[in-house]
């Protein structure tokens, strides 16, 4: 017989039951949290992935925008730097155009000191606009050679800055690579993730959820990120920016340097004109003083003729007077040979006495003034070769202007002018060597262009190394204001920063034993070079020079 009752057997099948039943609910409760779990699990995995994609393209879009403003800037720079380089280019060429006015001027005041006669050595208007002309010429191109410093500084300030840029946008372009294959990696991520875990759509589909999956981004570094993200922004558009004003200071240095080239083109082109003019009206005024000393000379000669006639003359009556005299000698030796009784002194006695006392006086009369004539005589002859003397003088002076006016500037920079004289050529040298590589400049007093001992420099150098920077040369160029020493001294001197005074500016006391006198320069100012018209070295030049 069975020992477990009846009652017994159903309370126990009941708790089995009821046990079962709540292991069935506790499954499905556990279902439905697992089910709300992947539900939660979807949703905040494709919120990450729209967060991360959502982030990473508005950084590849921050990016693009910055690669497209630094390329953009550094095309601009790039622009830049060429037209710089081809206003420095300008300038240099501005710069060595001057120095075959600069050698003609110097030139000619070298040719006008062979004026030997002291009486034409006068410091005229001529000489005044040859000395102002050098001084223009001297300004310009020490204007010149500042605004080629400027030129070059600003030259490596744009190289900088194109570096600067150009090695930002190797970086920028470098990351924004990076960043679209990480964009273009999330984003094939996403798809699939989305392919295979679809996000549930519909009416229910977000009831009933958890508080799924708390996502916390300041945890790790959000913040410092967003920071670090506007500060490389921020970078980048300061470096756009200094390098837009870098832009900007280039096109208005170039604008300056060209109305700069234009002011000293216009100086230098007045200066010569004055100087043309001014030799152009010397040699008219020595055409009408030649012209004056001519017809002086014709009257002195017709003077010294009419002189020369009346000296015959008075030459003439002293000898007639010989008559008169030997008659009153030979009347007192007769009449002495009277007796003493008759030799008395008589009426005729004293007239043959009274006549022979005149006609002495007459001749000492005639003979004073045959002296005077003589004195006379000489002076006109004395005064007639200092005329011949002086028109000697002025027609040599006439001359030597004439050829200055006559000259230009290719006959004196060239291998040979004024009949095959030139400066030497180097040894082994072709004729066309002084037209490539120009002539060498003189020093002020010189005979002739290129007799002063110089040695030619090479053209050859740094085109950043002219100028101050220490370089013997400029670019393409075989002068520098070394040569302009008026002194002999082949040491440049520096007044203020920035700027190269010529020795002539300092030493003009010791030029060619002249010194300076006050006296009141042209007025006028040359074009172009100021707007008072004065500085230190047209102060200096249009001092007056006086021959000691």
């Amino acid at each position: 017989m069975s020992a477990i009752p009846a009652p017994t057997w159903h309370e126990r099948a009941h708790q089995n039951v009821g046990a079962a039943q709540l292991a069935h609910q506790a499954a499905m409760n556990q279902a439905d949290n697992s089910v709300q779990t992947h539900d939660d699990t979807v949703i905040a995995t494709h919120d990450m992935y729209k967060d991360v994609v959502g982030v990473m393209d508005n950084k590849v879009s921050n990016t693009r925008s910055l690669v497209e403003t630094l390329s953009s800037r550094a095309w601009c720079l790039d622009g830049s730097l060429q037209q710089t380089r081809e206003s420095l280019l300008q300038l240099q060429t501005a710069m060595r155009a001057k120095d075959g006015p600069m050698q003609l001027c110097l030139w000619r005041l070298g040719e006008r000191t062979k004026r030997c006669d002291r009486r034409e050595q006068v410091h005229d208007d001529a000489e005044i606009a040859l000395e102002e002309e050098r001084a223009t010429l001297y300004q310009t191109q020490m204007d010149l050679a500042d605004a080629i410093e400027r030129t070059k500084d600003m030259i490596r300030q744009l190289l900088g800055r194109m570096s600067d840029v150009r090695e930002d946008l190797r970086h920028k372009t470098h990351s924004l690579g990076v960043d679209e294959v990480s964009l273009a990696n999330a984003q094939s991520s996403f798809a699939t993730m989305v392919a295979r875990t679809p996000q549930k759509k519909g009416p229910l589909a977000g009831l009933g959820k958890s508080p799924g999956i708390r996502r916390m981004p300041e945890r790790f570094g959000q913040l410092e990120g967003d920071s670090n993200e506007q500060m490389r922004m921020q970078r980048t558009m300061q470096l756009e920016k200094h390098s837009a004003d870098h832009d900007e200071a280039a096109r208005i240095l170039c604008e300056q340097n060209t109305r700069l080239m234009e002011r000293c083109h216009y100086a230098v082109l007045d200066a010569k004109a004055h100087s043309d003019r001014c030799l152009g009206d010397r040699i008219t005024e020595c055409q009408h003083m030649k012209t004056r000393l001519k017809d002086e000379m014709r009257e002195t000669d017709s003077k010294i003729d009419h002189t020369s006639g009346i000296m015959a003359e008075t030459n003439f009556h002293m000898n007639n007077l010989q008559e008169p005299m030997s008659m009153h000698q030979k009347t007192a030796s007769v009449r002495a040979d009277r007796t003493n009784r008759e030799n008395i002194l008589d009426p005729v006695t004293a007239h043959l006495a009274a006549n022979s006392d005149g006609v002495m006086q007459a001749h000492a009369n005639l003979s004073m003034e045959h002296q005077k004539e003589k004195q006379h005589l000489r002076s006109l002859h004395d005064h007639r070769r200092q005329l011949e003397e002086d028109l000697h003088g002025k027609a040599l002076a006439c001359s030597i202007d004439q050829r200055l006016l006559n000259m230009r500037v290719s006959d004196v920079v060239g291998t040979q002018h004024m009949g095959g004289v030139g400066p030497p050529l180097p040894p082994g040298a072709s004729p066309d060597y002084y037209r490539i590589h120009g002539p060498p400049l003189p020093n002020h007093g010189d005979p002739l262009p290129g007799r002063g001992g110089h040695t030619m420099r090479s053209g050859q150098g740094d085109p950043l190394a002219y100028g101050r920077g220490g370089a013997s040369a400029r670019a393409n160029s075989s002068f520098t204001h070394r040569d302009y020493s008026m002194a002999g001294s082949m040491s440049p001197v520096y007044g203020s920063g920035g700027r190269t005074t010529i020795p002539f500016q300092a030493e003009a006391s010791k030029v060619n034993s002249f010194r300076l006198s006050g006296s009141t320069s042209r007025s006028g100012t040359p074009r172009g070079l100021s707007a008072t018209g004065t500085s230190v070295l047209k102060d200096t030049a249009r001092a007056s020079w006086s021959y000691q």
